[in-house]
């Protein structure tokens, strides 16, 4: 067993993205765009939104995609719980760690993020870091791991990312920690994941 765990949360530990599409397909319709062809995927689900809109190969202005990101965080924010649903692994595997060292880092903002472990009962996390945790900057997937990991002083090559996709795998490997490929996720080469993860979670078992 390793001696802590952090859990990305979209295509990990909650399937997110019924809810996220949604939101995103009314913020760009309230901005006029034309949603018809445009494939709402779940590939999509990972980056932060103003990564997913570029994403989206949509001609818009800096202050358009602005506004689009703010209407999405008005609809998604104080609502994150339409057809969102707890992965049956996932599950597996949080009982598994209970007592366990467990924490949280994820690309979603504070607010929602809360909402959803609260709405969920997933409270055994010691702490919950998101790019708007911290006042001085905005952080990413690697600040927020190596925060943890220097804050509770953790040993990398004892503590488990799991997460889903290319940009979990990379930010465990920035920080010097091993990743625990969530298969049951949103990535698109979960072959290539597979092959470069140091362990991979298919049932949700760990043991």
């Amino acid at each position: 067993m390793y001696k802590a765990y952090v859990f990305d949360v979209d295509g990990t530990l909650l399937d997110t993205a019924p809810c996220i599409l949604n939101s995103l397909k009314k913020a760009l319709q309230s901005a006029d765009i034309n949603t018809q062809n445009i494939s709402f995927t779940k590939d999509l689900i990972g980056p932060k939104i103003p990564q997913i809109i570029d994403m989206l190969n949509i001609n818009i202005s800096i202050q358009k995609k602005d506004e689009i990101v703010q209407t999405f965080r008005n609809i998604y924010d104080n609502n994150p719980f339409e057809n969102t649903k707890i992965y049956a692994e996932a599950q597996k595997l949080l009982n598994q760690l209970v007592g366990k060292q467990m924490f949280i880092a994820t690309n979603k903002p504070y607010k929602p993020t809360m909402m959803l472990l609260n709405h969920f009962n997933l409270n055994n996390f010691q702490e919950v870091m998101c790019p708007d945790c911290l006042i001085e900057k905005k952080l990413n997937k690697a600040d927020m791991l190596l925060y943890l990991i220097e804050k509770h002083q953790l040993s990398p090559k004892e503590t488990l990312f799991i997460g889903d996709t290319q940009g979990d795998f990379e930010a465990a490997q920035k920080c010097g920690s091993l990743f625990g490929f969530a298969s049951w996720g949103y990535a698109q080469n979960k072959e290539e994941l597979q092959r470069s993860a140091d362990i991979v979670l298919k049932d949700g078992e760990i043991l």
